[in-house]
């Protein structure tokens, strides 16, 4: 099976999502007094719909109702109006089966399972929940995160890395020149070189002292208007001639690495 299965009271320790938890919480309430409906189960906190496929029973097969506005961001696709037979691929044929258990039983499901999209594969948690329509028939309520550990990994990288680097949100002369910068992230090697401790907020480039050189600011002027989104090296750093900078220039803010001459690659993190 392509899924991770968690059932009745091991729901809440397989979860550290606190709309999952809620949710759930929120069907057993709802469940306990007969009021099991599936507008009272979804309004209200943390936008329950957009984030939720709704499933009915066709037959031996299920109905996309209902695709969420947040399930389509994250997938790029929507399965509004069709069959689940329809989709194929193994963790569908997985899917069935809970679906059909969730039916059958009555009670909440939680499933994990990755869906692999162009170069990324995303990592689902979802809680399926049964909700009667009427006397012989049941929708299903799937809320769906994508448990996001890119970032978890992206900062390990950052944060480790032995080339100094700082992310600054720059600031610009009247001319709309690159002049200095807010610091908004910096990594351990950075800190160290340039001896930056405790919280970064209010900090600008300028007050540590490798950066009041006026030849560096006017070099990194120059490359700044030429590096939308490629990184640009530089000779000139605020660490000396052992090292080169790079400049790469994202939407809001700018990154510099200033890499070790020894490295020939100037991308090796």
């Amino acid at each position: 099976m392509a899924l991770e299965l968690s059932h009745g009271s091991a729901i809440q320790g397989a979860t550290t999502s606190q709309a999952i938890r809620f949710l759930l919480s929120k069907w057993s309430a709802l469940n306990a007094a007969g009021k099991l409906d599936v507008k009272l189960l979804t309004e209200g906190s943390y936008d329950i719909p957009a984030h939720s496929v709704y499933m009915v029973a066709l037959g031996d097969d299920f109905l996309y109702m209902h695709f969420g506005e947040k399930l389509r961001q994250a997938t790029g696709k929507d399965f509004t109006g069709r069959l689940l037979s329809s989709i194929g691929d193994q963790v569908a044929h997985d899917l069935h089966q809970v679906y059909s258990a969730t039916l059958r039983f009555g009670a909440p499901v939680y499933v994990r399972f990755t869906s692999p999209l162009d170069d990324r594969v995303l990592l689902w948690e979802r809680l399926v929940l049964p909700l009667p329509a009427g006397p012989s028939a049941a929708i299903l309520v799937c809320y769906s995160e994508v448990m996001c550990h890119q970032a978890e990994v992206y900062e390990y990288v950052f944060r480790h890395s032995p080339v100094p680097m700082l992310t600054i949100y720059p600031i610009y002369t009247p001319d709309a020149a690159l002049d200095d910068g807010w610091v908004v992230l910096i990594n351990d090697t950075a800190r160290d070189i340039f001896n930056v401790r405790g919280n970064v907020a209010n900090l600008r480039l300028r007050e540590l002292r490798p950066f009041q050189r006026a030849d560096f600011w006017a070099a990194i002027a120059a490359l700044y208007p030429q590096s939308d989104p490629p990184g640009t090296t530089s000779e000139l750093s605020p660490l000396g001639d052992n090292y080169r900078t790079l400049l790469v220039r994202m939407k809001h803010l700018a990154l510099l690495r200033f890499q070790p001459k020894s490295l020939q690659n100037p991308s090796v993190v």
